[in-house]
Formats: C-alpha cells, structure tokens, sequence
C-alpha cells in the first residue's frame, strides 16, 4: 500500500530530476581549473562548425573549444585570437565556417569521463590548410605551452 501518497510516476519524475540536477552541477565545473592543473597541449585545424552564444566556445571536427577570458587567483586567463600576421583581431571575428588554428590544452574531466579543451590561441586562416603549409608558417609551428 502506498503511505507516502506518491505515484510511482512522480517518484521516477523526482529521480530523473535528481539525476539531471547532479549531471548539470558535475558539467559545470571549472574547465580552466582543470587545464591548468593538468595541460595537455593540443593543437587543432578545421572549420568552424558551431560558435557559442556568447563566444565561449567553437567547436571543430566535434570538438568543444572553450573560449577564456576571465580573472582566477589574480590572473587573467584569456584566449588571443589572431590572423596569419600574428596581429589580434576582434573575438567577434570568430564565425561558423571560418577556418581556424587553434593551440590549446586538454585534461579529463574525471567526474564525467569526458576530455575539456580551453584554447590558449585562436588563428584564423584563410582557408584550409595542410601541415605542410602550417609549419612553414612561424607563428604556427611553435607547440601549445599553458599560460605563464
């Protein structure tokens, strides 16, 4: 006999929400924390295929890239994006389909399994590039290293 005056329906409604909750507070841990507490150097090249609302991420080939820029323990954290000059150029410069080099580093996020990447440098190209192309290129042969 049910006491409670719950319906199993609500009971599993109430886990769902509990499961969906836990995940969401997991997902939102810090990124830049866990670069920087475990830089894996990455590099990227591709075509944009999604861009953030509020520019905080691109995504390539699938991958999430998160976009910094932001103050932690003092420090400012911020993402360079650049042309082929080495010149900065605007965030809003950063578009779907656009052609990109990115440098940046990865960790596991442990809690959910998944890799995290925050970009350190942002190129944008002006079309696809081969590795041939891009080593000749100074400003894009030097390997990702974490922030100083």
């Amino acid at each position: 006999m049910n006491t409670t005056g719950k319906t199993p329906l609500f009971r599993t409604a109430a886990c769902v929400m509990a499961f969906v909750f836990c995940l969401g507070s997991a997902s939102a841990a810090d990124p830049l924390g866990m670069v920087l507490n475990d830089w894996n150097p990455l590099e990227l090249t591709g075509r944009i295929m999604e861009v953030g609302p509020d520019l905080d991420y691109i995504v390539i080939h699938e991958n999430r890239i998160r976009i910094v820029d932001t103050v932690k323990n003092g420090k400012t954290y911020a993402t360079g994006i650049y042309n082929l000059n080495g010149a900065a150029v605007d965030k809003h410069a950063v578009k779907q389909g656009k052609y990109v080099y990115v440098r940046a580093g990865s960790a596991i996020d442990a809690d959910l399994g998944l890799e995290v990447i925050v970009a350190k440098e942002i190129y944008l190209l002006g079309g696809p590039m081969s590795r041939k192309e891009l080593k000749k290129n100074k400003l894009l042969s030097a390997p990702a290293t974490p922030w100083e």
